[in-house]
């Protein structure tokens, strides 16, 4: 994408550098989160890329929401602080769109197994954050 395609050159941001396509095991990991919450209560979910009610996404530093009907695609106010203290955060659901933002510094195991020590367990994140 370094030739424009209508004369108007992309927006390119440092703020914006998540990666957009997940590896099957942050997939999965992702399915898990989502299915432990419809097995334990009356939500249910499934996914929709084109129009979802929940956006997650990993990210660092200062950040901007995803999704362009949230807040307008404006600075999250939450900063994600690298390794340690802060792993993610979400913002309440709204009539347009919850998101989860996941700090892309942490050293996280993106497995259905036990974590290591030195490492933070996305699935466990994830199935905290989702429905917050």
């Amino acid at each position: 994408m370094r030739k424009p395609r209508c004369g108007v050159k992309d927006i390119s941001s440092d703020l914006d550098k998540s990666p957009r396509k997940w590896a099957k095991n942050v997939l999965r990991v992702t399915e898990v989160a989502f299915e432990m919450w419809a097995a334990n209560s009356s939500l249910t979910f499934e996914h929709d890329s084109m129009n979802p009610d929940i956006v997650i996404s990993f990210r660092k530093g200062f950040h901007t929401f995803v999704d362009p009907r949230h807040r307008g695609s404006q600075i999250c106010p939450s900063l994600l602080d690298g390794p340690g203290n802060v792993l993610a955060h979400a913002f309440l659901p709204s009539s347009e769109v919850s998101e989860v933002h996941v700090d892309n510094a942490e050293k996280w195991h993106i497995e259905l197994t036990a974590n290591p020590n030195d490492t933070i367990h996305l699935l466990h994140t994830l199935t905290h954050e989702i429905t917050r």
